[in-house]
């Protein structure tokens, strides 16, 4: 049905499922998978793209910094809520304190790195899929998902915040745009040691925002900065290989 939509306007349509079941991908007619979990470590992406071969089907992994979701405040000792854990590495981090916000900043500065290598590198390794096919897509996980701690979107810098930000416990680093500065990684040597086939062109354009009248304590683990009279930045990454 998409295929039939689409083939008017495009020359090829590629349909990727957020799912590391290669058997189902296949049969429900996709070409192939992207997943969006970044509880899925970069240590086990291996293991997908060769599933994947051997159905011959391609594959994306995405560039992500781990996962610092907000903890919803609960009064009911006998609630079966659990906390997502902090990823990567699960730590137990205390945002008032220097020396705790840089070690969640290195975990996270880490899997940016990680993410990034392991996807050019696998997207890019003879045998498989992708090298064959001349399939490449990188793609980032997050811009813009606040509740899950994982945008690349700016946030407020910690000494930016105000008493009653400060107040709600909000996980705003001493820098806030680190992540997206480091996603900059795109023109560094990657895993093979070899510099890397891609060329980066990064644009900021403007988009509207509608975070001003909802509920901080409800909508972000992390303060966003917002700029422009209400409307924030959207990131038009074009990648060739």
């Amino acid at each position: 049905m998409v295929r039939e939509l689409l083939r008017h306007d495009f020359d090829r349509v590629t349909l990727l499922a957020d799912s590391s079941q290669v058997a189902r991908t296949q049969a429900g007619g996709f070409d192939g998978i992207a997943l969006f979990d970044n509880y899925v470590a970069p240590d086990v992406w291996p293991l997908h793209a060769q599933n994947c071969a051997t159905r011959n089907l391609v594959f994306s992994f995405q560039v992500n910094p781990g996962f610092d979701s907000i903890v919803w405040p609960q009064d009911d000792p006998n609630t079966c809520y659990r906390a997502p854990a902090f990823a990567p590495g699960g730590g137990v981090y205390d945002w008032t304190r220097a020396a705790d916000r840089a070690a969640a900043e290195a975990a996270s500065r880490g899997r940016i790195t990680q993410s990034f290598q392991t996807t050019v590198e696998l997207q890019t390794r003879p045998g498989l899929t992708n090298a064959r096919d001349g399939f490449f897509l990188v793609y980032i996980n997050s811009f813009n998902e606040w509740h899950e701690g994982h945008q690349f979107e700016p946030s407020k810098n910690r000494a930016d915040l105000t008493a009653a930000e400060l107040s709600r416990r909000y996980h705003n680093g001493d820098q806030g745009n680190y992540r997206l500065q480091d996603a900059g990684i795109a023109r560094q040597p990657c895993a093979r040691g070899t510099e890397s086939p891609l060329t980066t062109e990064v644009a900021e354009t403007s988009s509207p925002r509608h975070t001003r009248n909802r509920s901080p304590a409800s909508s972000f683990s992390t303060v966003p900065e917002i700029r422009d009279a209400g409307r924030g930045k959207s990131l038009i990454t074009k990648i060739t290989k």
